[in-house]
């Protein structure tokens, strides 16, 4: 913050030629980057809103669909569906310069669906992996609970504990007109005052990488220890152990995932936040852009990994896209479904 006054000051007292020459690159590299963030993000929605509501759609459409896992993958759709709606405004106001053309309402409402996506996700994983580590190293102590309703009341927890998480967050949310431009962001100032802008910063910085990136994946690391342990120690190769580790293999991916698109936005983002004076305005917000749409990548990716690792997805997603009829019984014999158009 410091250094970027510094130099606006410094332009505006003394702007030499090559300075303004500084400038007006700066401006087209600026267009060019919210452009292109733009559109990468529209495709991100249609892909994500596509992708997600399909899993929606057949794990709710077919029987052997319902299971444990499943339904925390539902829960994860659903929360990534939700963010690909307000992904739509966040890409329009990007096409416009980072002009938050919507109003003051929808500036709370679509930063507040951000953050609430950006802690459920990583909390729907780590509640997938815990059970995951319950259902293969407590399988007979947990027999009789490991329910469909008991993984339904998790998914709520879920919801409910990341609507506290996020609560930072929607308090520092500002709607504000500078200079006849409406902006919509995280202002710090307004909320806690000038002189501590820069340590609110650190502390909510702080706050986000341990509850959104390090906490769940120190948790996650060792649920998956141990089931690796676990599954050392039995050896077995039985169909039921065989299927767990399909299971165990999608849910891994799954997780991995979410942690390779997401780890370089926080680390970039705490040590802009760390490091003021890092580099170029200019480099330190393309790389800010990158690592933002490689994180909202991940809400499309989802989808993706379900159909190459899970047969039952594959399936089902054929069916889906096929538009394959369902074989009907009439008067006790099978009969062929119609063959498609």
């Amino acid at each position: 913050m410091d250094c970027m006054d510094t130099a606006s000051d410094s332009f505006s007292t003394n702007c030499s030629l090559e300075n303004c020459t500084e400038e007006e690159t700066t401006k087209s590299v600026t267009q060019i980057r919210d452009w292109v963030a733009g559109i990468f993000l529209l495709i991100v929605c249609i892909t994500g809103l596509i992708g997600n509501s399909m899993v929606i759609f057949v794990v709710l459409r077919y029987a052997k669909m319902k299971t444990v896992t499943n339904l925390y993958i539902l829960n994860l759709a659903i929360a990534d569906d939700l963010f690909m709606i307000a992904l739509v405004f966040l890409s329009i106001a990007t096409l416009a310069g980072n002009n938050w053309i919507f109003g003051p309402v929808l500036c709370h409402v679509v930063f507040a669906i951000d953050g609430l996506n950006q802690f459920t996700s990583v909390f729907c994983l780590t509640a997938m992996s815990m059970d995951r580590y319950v259902a293969v190293c407590h399988a007979r102590r947990v027999r009789g609970y490991r329910t469909l309703r008991l993984a339904i009341c998790v998914n709520f927890g879920v919801w409910f504990l990341a609507l506290a998480a996020a609560s930072p967050m929607n308090i520092v949310t500002r709607y504000t007109v500078y200079n006849g431009t409406p902006l919509c962001y995280f202002n710090f100032e307004s909320v806690f005052g000038k002189d501590a802008v820069v340590i609110t910063q650190k502390l909510f910085m702080i706050y986000t990488t341990l509850m959104g990136l390090v906490i769940p994946l120190v948790i996650i690391s060792v649920c998956y220890s141990s089931i690796v342990v676990r599954l050392k120690k039995l050896g077995t190769r039985t169909g039921k152990m065989k299927k767990s580790r399909k299971v165990n293999r999608l849910v891994f991916f799954v997780v991995l995932a979410f942690f390779m698109c997401w780890w370089p936005f926080y680390v970039w983002r705490t040590i802009v936040v760390f490091v003021p004076c890092l580099g170029q305005q200019w480099f330190n917000g393309l790389v800010l852009d990158f690592t933002m749409c490689l994180g909202y990548l991940n809400s499309c990716a989802n989808p993706l990994l379900y159909g190459f690792l899970s047969g039952n997805f594959k399936k089902s997603f054929r069916k889906v896209w096929n538009c394959t009829q369902e074989t009907e019984i009439q008067n006790g014999q099978r009969r062929a479904p119609a063959h498609p158009m």
